[in-house]
C-alpha cells in the first residue's frame, strides 16, 4: 500500500503528538491508512476501522464488527490495497475473492444524530 503526506498529516506533524498518534500519522503517510481495533467488552463485539482512507483516497473509512482482530486487520488491509489499486467497492454488492475462506458485503452506516 502506498500513502503520502497530505495537508492534514503535515498539519498534525507540526503538533506535539503522543506516540500512538505519531504512529497513526506515520502509517497513513507510509501505507495510506492506519487500523484501530477496539476489543470486545461486556458482551459487545469488538470492531476495527480504518483511519486515513478519506484523506488519501477521498473515500469513506471502513469498519468491521465482530471479527477476530487478526481477521479484521487482514480484511481492512486487503480492502485498502484494492482501493489504492483503483478498485471501487460497491455498497450492497458481495465482494468476492478476499480469501478462500470468506467474502464481504459493504453497507453504509446511517447517521441518526
Amino acid at each position: 500500500m502506498i500513502g503520502r503526506t497530505t495537508d492534514r498529516t503535515t498539519f498534525l506533524r507540526q503538533r506535539t503528538l503522543e506516540p500512538d498518534e505519531a504512529k497513526l500519522v506515520s502509517d497513513v503517510e507510509a501505507y495510506g491508512c492506519h487500523i484501530i481495533q477496539v476489543r470486545e467488552e461486556r458482551g459487545f463485539p469488538g470492531w476495527s476501522y480504518t483511519v486515513g482512507l478519506s484523506d488519501i483516497l477521498e473515500c469513506p473509512e471502513l469498519i468491521v464488527i465482530g471479527l477476530k482482530e487478526n481477521v479484521a486487520q487482514s480484511l481492512l488491509n486487503e480492502c485498502a490495497r484494492r482501493l489504492q489499486s483503483g478498485v471501487r467497492l460497491e455498497q450492497d454488492k458481495r465482494q468476492a475473492n478476499f480469501s478462500r475462506m470468506w467474502s464481504a458485503s459493504l453497507e453504509a452506516l446511517k447517521n441518526d444524530g
